[in-house]
């Protein structure tokens, strides 16, 4: 029963690292045992129940903004909480990270396009398994790295992808680091429309999602992320975030893996200067019978992301310039999901 919980674990930090919008630069992913999520060859389309358009009603163009030289940094946050009981035993297994993510901006065409190597500039891990000792990294003061968290260690600080982005936020090349897992995803950031979107228009990119079966065979689960424009306030817009999965699913074996796959929150879009403000993804999820008939697992996790600076480098007789995020307000401090709950939506 421990080493199902750990690897259950294990998997929900690697999914979550890899999943959330702009966020699979978290050195738990190179971990990665867990397949990829792949998109399909469709991109980004708008979604087709919404009321008429109204005259005159103000429209938003939502671009990404780069400039040669920049490099800009991210606080990433993400936990995660396990609790399985199996035949009357319960464990609980935890794991967290904070982590600074960080893009160097090498090149923009004409076009908005940018070149930009990304990087992981310093992380703080841990896990707690019932019944086991804590396991914790910090790249900022621990000279050595436990085996759980080699891997991750060996990656902080060096360039672990270069990658070239159109401004609405698809990948059109991208070139990992030797030894880094494959990725097919076409995007490590949130997908934008190409024509101006107004208040309320959603748009939605479909992807598939590998799990396997018991008899370990990987099977493909058709899903979608449909995104939808809430509100706009002094140039900063709040745009919501919701995973529907379209295949019915009725094995709660299946659906014990495919509730740590989807992401539902918030996020914060910059229009003026083009970037990711900040992100939070919430999930609070219960199978039952996944492990037996009197089996259950209560799955919480919390991933946030939150704008820290961007740093134009200095040139030949220039002065670095950098610019913080604009909202320097304290946080509260990272925690489980708690209160109202957000769930996403499976077809049974």
């Amino acid at each position: 029963m421990k080493q199902r919980i750990v690897a259950l674990m294990v998997g929900a930090v690697l999914v979550w690292g890899h999943l959330a919008l702009g966020a699979d630069e978290s050195p738990q992913t190179l971990l990665g045992t867990e397949p990829a999520v792949q998109e399909p060859a469709e991109g980004i389309s708008k979604t087709q129940d919404q009321p008429n358009d109204q005259p005159n009603e103000k429209t938003f163009l939502l671009r990404y903004k780069f400039h040669e030289g920049q490099m800009l940094r991210w606080k990433v946050e993400h936990l995660v909480t396990i609790e399985t009981t199996i035949q009357g035993t319960t464990q609980k297994a935890e794991t967290g990270s904070r982590s600074t993510k960080a893009w160097r901006v090498v090149s923009v065409d004409s076009d908005g396009q940018a070149v930009f190597a990304h990087l992981v500039e310093d992380v703080d891990m841990w896990q707690k398994v019932t019944a086991r000792q804590e396991v914790r990294y910090n790249s900022k003061t621990d000279d050595k790295a436990p085996p759980e968290y080699q891997n991750a260690a060996a990656s902080v600080g060096v360039p672990l992808s270069t990658i070239t982005l159109s401004a609405i936020g698809k990948v059109i090349e991208r070139n990992d680091r030797r030894g880094m897992p494959e990725t097919e995803s076409k995007y490590v950031t949130m997908p934008l429309m190409e024509a101006p979107v107004k208040m309320n228009d959603r748009w939605d990119t479909p992807y598939i999602i590998p799990v396997r079966k018991p008899d370990g065979t990987l099977i493909n689960i058709q899903a979608r992320q449909v995104f939808q424009l809430k509100k706009v306030v002094a140039g900063l817009a709040t745009i919501s975030l919701n995973t529907e999965v379209l295949t019915p699913v009725h094995d709660p074996r299946v659906q014990a893996q495919l509730v740590q796959r989807l992401l539902n929150g918030t996020i914060k879009f910059d229009i003026v200067a083009g970037r990711v403000e900040q992100q939070q993804m919430d999930l609070d999820e219960s199978v039952l019978a996944f492990s037996g008939a009197e089996s259950s697992m209560d799955y919480k996790a919390r991933f946030r992301e939150e704008f820290l600076s961007a740093e134009t480098m200095a040139g030949a007789g220039e002065t670095a310039t950098k610019i913080s995020a604009r909202d320097n307000r304290p946080r509260n401090s990272l925690q489980t999901a708690r209160g109202r709950r957000v769930s996403p939506k499976i077809r049974r």
